[in-house]
């Protein structure tokens, strides 16, 4: 929502993606497609890797599709954190927030702080919360459970490490 409100001045993004996936999502008149699935895999009885089953374009593909990509980058009064881990199964974070820092460049944007977790999964949750390696995703699109990623020990230390990260960057920009 940073793309569309006026009074944003700070946004921490962890592991997620810079398009529309699992859904469109609309605001006023600004429209961002959903990504598309892939229509041949067959869903597995268990758990499953979401991002197996998108159609994730080539890495650098999408900082170039304008209509899919939320226009963060045209805001340089907004200071951005993007957080991912490099074995989030669920979203392709770490190829976002790389794709992120090349529109970001590109737009010569003044404030952003990109970091990576090597073997952490897709829920940073604050510390000490236990690492969530399957999650259950309701709705008409899934109804399944999903897998997280993540080693163990690694995701709950990047969870620690991130959650003190977020906290500096949020109380340095909004003072």
């Amino acid at each position: 929502m940073a793309s569309c409100l006026d009074d944003i001045r700070c946004m921490v993004w962890v592991n997620c993606t810079i398009n529309a996936v699992c859904g469109s999502i609309a605001y006023k008149d600004m429209y961002w497609p959903e990504q598309q699935m892939k229509t041949n895999v067959k869903i597995p009885d268990g758990p499953i890797p979401l991002i197996d089953f998108f159609d994730v374009p080539e890495e650098g593909e999408l900082v170039n599709m304008v209509d899919g990509v939320f226009p963060f980058y045209n805001r340089p009064d907004v200071s951005y954190m993007f957080i991912a881990g490099s074995d989030d199964q669920c979203a392709a974070a770490k190829r976002s927030a790389r794709e992120a820092e090349i529109l970001l460049n590109r737009a010569e944007h003044p404030d952003f702080e990109i970091a990576y977790y090597e073997e952490a999964g897709h829920m940073l949750e604050p510390p000490y919360s236990p690492h969530c390696s399957v999650l259950f995703q309701p709705g008409p699109t899934f109804d399944i459970a999903l897998k997280c990623g993540g080693e163990l020990i690694a995701h709950c230390k990047a969870q620690e490490h991130c959650w003190h990260k977020q906290l500096s960057f949020l109380k340095t920009r909004l003072q």
